[in-house]
């Protein structure tokens, strides 16, 4: 953890349900930014999971998406 690291968990008060989960580093300086961003989905029996992961490094020009869909019940 550095000065300036921040870590956000979103969760719906009236549920107490989690939204999502960002988090906002830097490796060598705050101009090397890194900013990492996951969104919550909820299944049918409202189970949360990570829908997708956002992974953004500015300083290296990277950017990884990832969705994380398809579930199904197990045996299906």
């Amino acid at each position: 953890m550095k000065a300036g690291d921040s870590l956000t968990i979103d969760v719906t008060a009236a549920t107490s349900v989690i939204g999502g989960v960002t988090v906002a580093t830097f490796t060598d300086s705050a101009k090397d930014a890194e900013a990492l961003k996951v969104p919550f989905g909820a299944l049918p029996d409202g189970t949360a999971y990570a829908a997708a992961t956002h992974l953004d490094v500015a300083a290296q020009n990277l950017a990884v998406a990832i969705e994380n869909t398809g579930h199904k019940e197990a045996g299906s």
